[in-house]
């Protein structure tokens, strides 16, 4: 059995098969659980002022708030997917723990 990115356990003599309501209803109560795992860690992450200064770092260095927009069109795509993954992050902390989310602007408001 191997483990998947996602955190589900395969059978790799036992492809997943999706037209299978057994191994549907097994996928799906995986991805859940993964996915529960980490909220849990973006809502400890944001539970502290350092975590939230290092998402704010994070989101800061992503671009998050800035134009993606360069001279060179090579940096211009380079700079869209590293905002993409800020704007991935963002999503995140404010599905999970947006009054969190809000502390984080006041503290760098306070800055």
């Amino acid at each position: 059995m191997a483990d998947e990115p996602n955190g589900a356990v395969t059978d790799p003599e036992k492809p997943y098969d999706a037209g299978d309501p057994v191994a549907v209803k097994e996928k799906t109560r995986t991805i859940k659980r993964r996915q529960g795992i980490l909220d849990e860690v973006t809502k400890q992450l944001m539970s502290t002022k350092s975590g939230r200064s290092w998402v704010r770092e994070q989101l800061a260095f992503a671009g998050v708030n800035r134009t993606p927009f360069a001279l060179d069109p090579l940096q211009t795509a380079f700079n869209c997917g590293q905002q993409n993954v800020g704007q991935r992050l963002l999503a995140e902390v404010t599905r999970v723990a947006p009054k969190e989310y809000l502390e984080l602007l006041k503290e760098q408001s306070d800055d």
